[in-house]
């Protein structure tokens, strides 16, 4: 069951899962309560972790190389403007 879970890249469906449901959850709570992260705060960390696992599920299945290169370099680049959102201004 395991070995399947990670050969057929089926983890990572279910990290992208939780991924999305987070996502969702964490807007509606802040358009429910007002609290919490806004959405451009969430969007740049939301496409990181999207990337990675999307990297991951590649590199499971076998499939393009160049496919992994692709989701680590968004992901990368999504991590820099996360950082720059967050940064403080001067």
């Amino acid at each position: 069951m395991i070995d399947r879970l990670f050969a057929e890249g089926l983890i990572a469906d279910i990290v992208l899962a939780v991924l999305f449901a987070s996502f969702i959850g964490l807007v509606c709570y802040r358009q429910i309560t007002g609290r919490g992260p806004a959405f451009p705060d969430l969007i740049w960390t939301a496409i990181s972790g999207l990337c990675l696992t999307l990297a991951l599920r590649v590199a499971l299945t076998g499939a393009e190389r160049s496919l992994i290169l692709v989701a680590l370099s968004v992901s990368g680049l999504a991590y820099i403007m996360d950082l720059r959102a967050r940064w403080p201004r001067s």
